[in-house]
């Protein structure tokens, strides 16, 4: 067994033709760790843990290849723990800074990894991730993990930054674990599709009413749309990261998250609203003579979804490196003087974002949905990128645009705060490791802003990455900043 392969699911093969050659939308997680109370994590130990993981989940230690059907992930298991000790090297980067240089050394991963520079991409045909740790010689480290979007999602990372953890904390059990897998190595993940529900299992009949039921939720796709002018070109060659975070208090979470569940609504389908009502105040005007008041503006919330919280076989154990997110679309009709209205508006809006929510995620036929969703988004990226390959493109007006819009929930669960150390000898309590931080960014879109909202630790995040070669701080500052105030203004009324 010397090379074990399988091909690129569709979910897979989509992020790797967005990613093109500059690694855009790869994920990262940044992840402050205070073990000041346990004895010193030494890069060895780091090593093992993280070989560990490799073999635990081999799309780590993969690389793309071309195939005869399209790409293929190609996985050489090691035949030796000191073979599988050595392979992780190249995917780690170790440093030691001085007492008060993490904050540095973060603001310098966030700067290396979240640009296009090609040095800092993954290069996918030598591997799919990267690893960094961190040290300040006094009992504090900086985890970065870095994958491509082929390999794992926002919530993939957040498990295998746990596991990691859970591995440094029990001295000697990434090597046993290593010596494990050598014995008996394990496959890698299946794709996405291959654990949810296809159409295929369905009648005829059932495919052809799903079919018309989709069809009728994705009309409203022909309109055209409302958002923001770019004050600039989507270059990908020129384009500068920029990240901008606001984090609410504990108070103030707990009064935002309160205000939504008395009217009915979740915190995501609040701020979905938020952002349209954002959008109206800051993008174009009505034109001379167009009565505002009767006017209605279409968006589109494109949303992410865990689809292996959903799927009805799940694989037992942690949870895989693999993708297994998707999205959906919610298509909003608002009137263009629904942003007067103020609280009350607000809230009409998120109940319609609830509605439109529950008309695909709730329907019988969702998993019918998201295969043909993802088939046309597919569609929809291609037909994009080889229209901006063309040389008409450069003088062609940008088109109006809405912020991605990512919420993932409260993360206290996927990555707990503390983790228990046991001593080396007597496997008594030794002290903890915790996390005193963490935050997810991804390689800049160069045409596409993005907004993640997170909880951790009670306290509710929100974070803008935006390109601003594309669109600048001073068009994307007084947007978030009005975003920031309508959100926060629910937990005040």
């Amino acid at each position: 067994m010397l090379v074990l392969t399988r091909p690129l699911g569709l979910t897979e093969r989509y992020f790797l033709r967005m990613r093109g050659e500059r690694g855009c939308a790869d994920p990262f997680l940044i992840v402050s760790v205070d073990g000041a109370d346990t004895g010193p994590i030494s890069d060895a130990d780091v090593c093992a843990a993280w070989a560990a993981l490799r073999l635990r989940h081999p799309l780590l230690a993969a690389r793309i290849v071309p195939s005869e059907s399209n790409y293929a992930f190609a996985y050489p298991p090691p035949s030796t723990a000191a073979h599988a000790l050595r392979q992780v090297r190249a995917q780690l980067e170790f440093a030691t800074v001085g007492k008060d240089g993490l904050d540095a050394a973060a603001d310098s991963l966030r700067s290396r990894w979240g640009g296009v520079d090609p040095s800092e991409t993954i290069d996918l045909r030598d591997s799919t991730c990267t690893a960094a740790w961190y040290s300040n010689g006094d009992g504090k480290y900086l985890l970065g993990l870095q994958a491509s979007h082929t390999v794992a999602d926002a919530f993939g990372l957040l498990g295998l930054a746990r596991q990691l953890l859970e591995l440094l904390a029990v001295p000697g059990s990434a090597e046993r674990e290593i010596l494990q897998h050598v014995a008996s190595p394990r496959q890698m993940a299946g794709a996405l599709e291959d654990i949810i529900p296809g159409p295929e299992q369905a009648s005829e009949e059932e495919r052809g009413t799903a079919r018309r039921a989709y069809d009728k939720l994705m009309a409203p796709s022909l309109r055209p749309r409302f958002g923001l002018n770019p004050d600039g070109p989507p270059t990908e060659s020129i384009a500068v990261t920029r990240v901008v975070r606001h984090t609410w208090p504990e108070d103030e979470t707990k009064a935002i998250l309160r205000a939504c569940k008395a009217h009915g609504v979740t915190v995501t389908q609040v701020c979905s609203a938020a952002l349209i009502m954002t959008a109206i105040r800051y993008g174009p005007k009505a034109e001379t003579g167009t009565a505002e008041d009767g006017e209605n503006l279409y968006f589109k919330v494109h949303l992410p979804i865990d689809l292996l919280s959903r799927a009805p076989d799940v694989p037992s154990g942690p949870r895989e490196a693999a993708v297994r997110v998707g999205h959906y679309p919610t298509f909003l009709s608002v009137p263009r003087a629904a942003v007067d209205e103020g609280e009350d508006g607000l809230y009409t809006l998120a109940r319609q974002v609830k509605e439109r929510h529950s008309a695909f995620v709730d329907s019988p036929y969702f998993w019918h949905f998201i295969r043909h969703y993802l088939t046309d988004s597919q569609a929809i990226l291609d037909a994009a990128l080889d229209a901006a390959a063309q040389p008409e493109a450069a003088n062609a007006p940008p088109a109006a645009f809405l912020p991605l819009l990512s919420s993932l929930g409260d993360w206290s669960k996927k990555l707990p705060p503390a983790y228990a150390v046991e001593a080396k000898d007597d496997g008594e309590k030794a002290g903890e490791l915790r996390v005193a931080d963490v935050t997810l960014h991804l390689q800049v879109i160069p045409d596409t802003p993005c907004l993640h909202l997170w909880t951790y630790g009670g306290k509710m995040n929100f974070q803008l990455t935006h390109n601003i070669m594309h669109t600048s701080a001073a068009l994307m500052d007084p947007f978030f900043d009005s975003f920031i105030k309508t959100v926060s203004d629910v937990g005040r009324a």
